[in-house]
C-alpha cells in the first residue's frame, strides 16, 4: 500500500505538465452576434431576431381618417408570427410625445410581411417612432 501513494503522486504531476503544455485546442471560436450575416431584406430595420420593418414612404398607404396624421410600415417576420403587435409614438416639432397607437395581425409565415398604418387624430404630430415589436 506504501508504494501507490508515489505513483499516484507521479501520475498527478505527469498529468499536470501534460495540461499545461498541450497545445489550445484549435475548435473555432464563437463569433460575435454582429458579425452574423443580416437576414432582413434590404431596406429594413432589424428589430430583433424575429422581426424587422422599413417605413412606408407616402403614396405606399393612404390615411383610414381624414383629420389628424398617420404613418405606416412594413414588418416582416423571420420565422413566422402567429401574434404580431406593434406599437409607435408620435412626436410634435418639440420632440414632445403626445400620442401613441397599435396595430396588430396575424399568422404570418416565414418571410411573411404585414402593412400596418398607424392613425393619430393630433394635428401637431409631425414625427413617428416603432417603440415595440412583438411577436409570438
Amino acid at each position: 500500500m506504501k508504494k501507490i501513494g508515489p505513483l499516484l503522486l507521479v501520475s498527478a504531476v505527469v498529468i499536470s505538465i501534460y495540461v499545461c503544455v498541450s497545445p489550445k485546442s484549435s475548435a473555432p471560436s464563437k463569433v460575435p452576434p454582429t458579425a452574423y450575416k443580416p437576414w432582413q431584406p434590404s431596406g429594413f430595420t432589424r428589430w430583433d431576431d424575429k422581426t424587422a420593418y422599413r417605413w412606408l414612404p407616402k403614396g405606399e398607404y393612404s390615411c383610414s381618417y381624414s383629420r389628424g396624421k398617420c404613418a405606416a410600415a412594413e414588418i416582416v417576420a423571420h420565422y413566422g408570427c402567429l401574434d404580431l403587435y406593434v406599437e409607435v409614438a408620435f412626436y410634435d416639432s418639440s420632440g414632445i410625445q403626445i400620442d401613441w397607437t397599435n396595430e396588430t395581425a396575424k399568422g404570418l409565415s416565414a418571410g411573411g410581411k404585414a402593412h400596418l398604418v398607424f392613425d393619430s387624430f393630433e394635428d401637431r404630430a409631425s414625427k413617428v417612432e416603432m417603440v415595440k415589436i412583438s411577436c409570438h
